[in-house]
């Protein structure tokens, strides 16, 4: 099996992920913030790629959706959530998003092919902080 691999380092902060600074002064009380302003939403990414991929296949829920679709930190400052499907073709379509704390986002979205079809495994992987964001995508055909 031949491996293709593209992976790149971008600093996104810039443009796709901006800070704001609030500030409330209340007699000489000073509180401040931050909130995270981003315009990088894998929600919108995943939403996206298995709308088209419906469109093409029919995608059936796999038995690990049921299993593993919400898992919750036990400090309670991550989350994450799993979503699986199968379709004629596709013996597994997994998508994995963890939300973290500080703006901490990853993304793993990963497709297998069914054996005997001769098909590459394609595998999308996202890191995003505050400071910047690692896009990694992986072809093995």
């Amino acid at each position: 099996m031949n491996s293709l691999s593209l992976s790149f380092w971008v600093g996104l902060k810039p443009s796709f992920s901006r800070k704001s600074r609030l500030c409330r002064c209340r007699e000489g009380n000073t509180e401040a913030g931050t909130e995270d302003v981003s315009a990088l939403s894998y929600h919108k990414f995943l939403d996206f790629a298995l709308t088209e991929t419906k469109l093409r296949t029919h995608l059936v829920p796999s038995p690990l959706q049921e299993k593993f679709s919400h898992i919750q930190a036990v400090d309670g400052k991550a989350e994450l959530k799993f979503q699986s499907f199968e379709a004629s073709k596709i013996r597994l379509l997994r998508s994995m998003y963890i939300h973290g704390v500080d703006t901490v986002k990853v993304l793993d979205f990963t497709v297998f092919p069914r054996v005997e079809f001769d098909l590459p495994i394609f595998c999308a992987n996202f890191f995003t902080n505050s400071a910047t964001s690692i896009i990694v995508l992986h072809g093995l055909v």
